[in-house]
């Protein structure tokens, strides 16, 4: 009885035509982690562009700055 020359698995032999390894691509895309950059520092820039605004914000509301910066950080928690 003979044996086959070629040995390799059935999953290897498919792949053997290829020109190069295969290079699985791990994580996330460029464009995708710029999305997320973004967002992110957006958010964390949202935290301090009303820092300016307490004193108008206290003003207009009749109420003391400290309250405003409570305003301020509730809209952190709860707005949209």
């Amino acid at each position: 009885m003979s044996t086959p020359e070629n040995t390799e698995p059935p999953a290897a032999t498919a792949l053997s035509g290829s020109t190069g390894p295969r290079h699985q691509q791990l994580g996330i895309s460029r464009g995708l982690t710029l999305l997320f950059a973004i967002a992110g520092g957006s958010a964390v820039a949202n935290l301090y562009w009303a820092q300016p605004l307490l004193d108008f914000i206290a003003g207009d509301l009749h109420a003391s700055a400290s309250l405003a910066g409570w305003l301020v950080t509730a809209t952190q928690f709860y707005g949209p």
